[in-house]
Parts: C-alpha cells; sequence; structure tokens
C-alpha cells in the first residue's frame, strides 16, 4: 500500500533524471571503497589525515550532494506540483559540476595539490547554487506547505555556510587566507554539512515518505515545526563561537546531537508502528542508520574516537539511510513511470510488473548484508589489529558494487518494459 494523496506525480521528471543521480552517488562509493582496499590502515591515523578528509569529501560531496540533490529534482516537483525549470540541462550541470568538484577536491585533498582544492571548491560552489537557484524558481509563488518550505528550505540553507566555510578552509590551505584555529573551523564547517545540510534535509525527506511508503501515522507536528529552526539557531550558536569563547557558544552543538537523536528516535518508534509489519531491507537499511546514529552520540559523549564516530556518521548514517531510500523510491519511480507511459498509449490491458521486479528483495537484502558486515569491518579497525587490512575496503567495494548494479537494473528493467509496452 501506497498513500499518495497530495503528490502531483504527474509533475515528476523523467526517470533519467534522477537516476543519474542515484548512479553517479553509487559509483563514488566505489571509488571509496577502492581507495579503502589500498589505503585503509592510515584511516585511523587521524581525522585529520589526507586519506580521511579524501574519504570525507567522496562521502559527502560524491555520495551524499548526488543523492540529495537527485532527489530533490524528484521531490519538489512532486510536493510543489510544478517542474523544475529547464529540467533535464539544469540537472545534467549540476550532476557534472558536483560530480567534477567531488573529484578534484578530493584529489586537492589526496595529493595535497592547492589547485586541485580551489578547482573542486569553486565547482562545487557553481553546482550547489545552479541548483539552489532552480529550486527558488520552481517554488516561487506556489502554494507550498508551510512545514514543508520550512524544513527543506532550511535544509538547503545549511549548504551556504557550509560551503562558504569550505572554500574559506581550502583559500587557508593554498595559503591565501589566514585563519587561528583551523581545527575548529573545520568543525564549525562539518557540523554545518553533516548536522544542518544532511540532518535536516535527510530526515525532512523522511517526515515525508515514511507515511507515504509504510502507511504509518505523521510525525508529530510540533516536532516538525520545530527541529529545523532549532538546529538552525544551534548551528549559528555554534559558529560565533569562532569569534567568541563562552560556554554557551561552544556547547550549542550538543543540543544539535540532542535533537537530531530525538527525531531518529521518533522515526523509529513511528516505523516499528506501521501497519505491515514485514521487515523489508528498507527498513533494515533506515533502522541501521538510525541505530549508528545513536550510536556515534553516545560515542561522541563518553569517548575521543573521532575516527570511529566518524565512520558511524559518514558511512553508518551518511550512506545507509540514502541506500534505504533509494531501494524504496527507485522502484516506485520505474512501476510508476511505466503505468503513466502505458496510459498515455491507451495500452489499458497490459500487465505491468510489480515493483519489486526492478530491485527484487532477495538482491536488497543481500546488498544490506554485505553493507552492515563492511560498516563493522570499518569499526573493528580502530579496536583492532587487522591481519588483513585491506579486508574492510574488499568487503565495501562489493557493497558499493552491489548497489551500482541494482540500481543500474532496475533502470534497464524499465527501459525493457517499455519495450514490451510500446
Amino acid at each position: 500500500m501506497i498513500n499518495t494523496s497530495g503528490l502531483s506525480l504527474e509533475q515528476a521528471p523523467p526517470l533519467f533524471v534522477p537516476f543519474k543521480f542515484f548512479f553517479s552517488a553509487a559509483l563514488f562509493s566505489v571509488a571509496i571503497g577502492l581507495l579503502l582496499i589500498f589505503n585503509g590502515q592510515d584511516l585511523y591515523i587521524s581525522r585529520w589525515s589526507p586519506l580521511a578528509l579524501t574519504l570525507t569529501h567522496l562521502v559527502t560531496v560524491g555520495f551524499l550532494a548526488q543523492v540529495m540533490t537527485g532527489a530533490m529534482f524528484q521531490l519538489l516537483p512532486v510536493v510543489v506540483g510544478t517542474p523544475m525549470p529547464s529540467v533535464m540541462l539544469v540537472s545534467s550541470i549540476v550532476n557534472l559540476s558536483l560530480a567534477l568538484g567531488a573529484i578534484s577536491l578530493s584529489s586537492g585533498f589526496f595529493f595535497l595539490n592547492h589547485e586541485l582544492l580551489m578547482l573542486g571548491a569553486a565547482l562545487i560552489g557553481v553546482g550547489f547554487s545552479i541548483f539552489l537557484v532552480a529550486a527558488s524558481l520552481a517554488i516561487k509563488g506556489k502554494s507550498v506547505p508551510f512545514k514543508i518550505t520550512l524544513q527543506l528550505g532550511l535544509g538547503w540553507f545549511s549548504v551556504i555556510p557550509t560551503v562558504l566555510l569550505g572554500i574559506l578552509l581550502v583559500l587557508s590551505l593554498a595559503g591565501k587566507v589566514a585563519l587561528n584555529d583551523m581545527q575548529h573551523v573545520t568543525t564549525v564547517h562539518l557540523s554545518w554539512g553533516m548536522m544542518g545540510w544532511l540532518g535536516i534535509v535527510l530526515f525532512s525527506v523522511l517526515f515525508k515518505l515514511v507515511p507515504i511508503f509504510y502507511v504509518t501515522r505523521e510525525i508529530p507536528l510540533l516536532l516538525q515545526q520545530i527541529y529545523a529552526p532549532s538546529i538552525v539557531i544551534l548551528l549559528t550558536f555554534f559558529t560565533l563561537s569562532i569569534f567568541v569563547k563562552g560556554l554557551v557558544f561552544e556547547s550549542s552543538i550538543t543540543g544539535v546531537m540532542f535533537l537530531l537523536c530525538l527525531i531518529a528516535v521518533g522515526v523509529l518508534v513511528i516505523l516499528m508502528q506501521r501497519k505491515r509489519s514485514i521487515i523489508d531491507s528498507t527498513v533494515l537499511f533506515i533502522g541501521t542508520g538510525i541505530g549508528c546514529l545513536l550510536l556515534a552520540a553516545a560515542m561522541w559523549i563518553v569517548s575521543e574516537r573521532d575516527v570511529v564516530v566518524g565512520i558511524l556518521l559518514l558511512i553508518g548514517v551518511g550512506l545507509t539511510i540514502p541506500i534505504g531510500i533509494i531501494y524504496r523510491v527507485l522502484p516506485f519511480l520505474c512501476w510508476y513511470h511505466l503505468q503513466a507511459i502505458v496510459l498515455k498509449r491507451r495500452r489499458l490491458n497490459a500487465q505491468l510488473p510489480s515493483m519489486k521486479h526492478f530491485i527484487p528483495e532477495r538482491s536488497a537484502r543481500r546488498h544490506y548484508i554485505v553493507h552492515a558486515s563492511a560498516i563493522i569491518l570499518l569499526l573493528a579497525g580502530d579496536f583492532i589489529a587487522q591481519p588483513f587490512p585491506a579486508l574492510p575496503g574488499i568487503v565495501f567495494t562489493g557493497s558499493a558494487i552491489y548497489l551500482s548494479s541494482n540500481i543500474a537494473k532496475a533502470y534497464m528493467a524499465y527501459q525493457r518494459e517499455i519495450e514490451v509496452h510500446v
């Protein structure tokens, strides 16, 4: 059962738009795995090591930026009721800018090349700017539910300080700007990206998708209304700690983590109370991601293991929950677009496949097992000396290839079905 009331599905862009973002993200996850195979032992040296910084930006810009912008190209027209302007051209420019930016920036960190760092920062800034302008034009003058506008608007607003602080840090590394406390500025930059942008946008999408795809009750309205503004306000206070030293400013980040954990528990409780109690792969991915967030918060409070917290947030949350969303959304989009084509061509007697035809449950569940194993092996590397240091990278690469294959197979199955029903 799917509850699609209140959605303008007929305004959805062509399937190739979200697909190219999702598949690009999957390819970046393969790159992450290959780096871990050949250099994984360096990950645990420090969160400031070239490899750690490279992997961080491959995850955030290479994977997350692709998935989240791709999802917005799909979600905004459906929620607002009007398509994004010049969607094929704009989406291609954004997709390419973010991809090239992620490659340049990550290469700059890995090879300690300032020119690549500055090129990457510029391309990422261009990609996000074009997307934000297009999204603003899509909702301009439209009657959009206030809570959706507030949540997604503040989430994507958080990209602005994230990118600006990132550019400032790149300029500082290149010797163009002097920073007194680069590590603290980096922490603020990371907080806006992971807690502001990722945290707000990811949970805003879950707030919308969980009731639709799992036929659950809504997240409590009060929590929906206050969490995004509260996170932005607290992150603004934390940003002021760059200039003003004080417990109120420096401890505000604790409040952000508490809010995110509260929201995560709320989503988990509602998922557990869904009408259909079947535990499919998408529930496993989303539930595991929420579990990693709660564990990261606990580790952050009681331990100094920054690398473990980083793995839990970047891989455990930043990859796991979006993969669960992709496995839920992409088959539905394939099925919906196929249905629209059949109806348009008046093939009313056509027998359409089910959504699970595009990504079979057994394939998604196998991927979950490999992905969860990769997370466990990556975490174990910080606690014990591994006899096979390349093993976490090999398993992670297998998980990434599984994701790439499943996304590609879904799109190819969609194309085959079109040929059958033409």
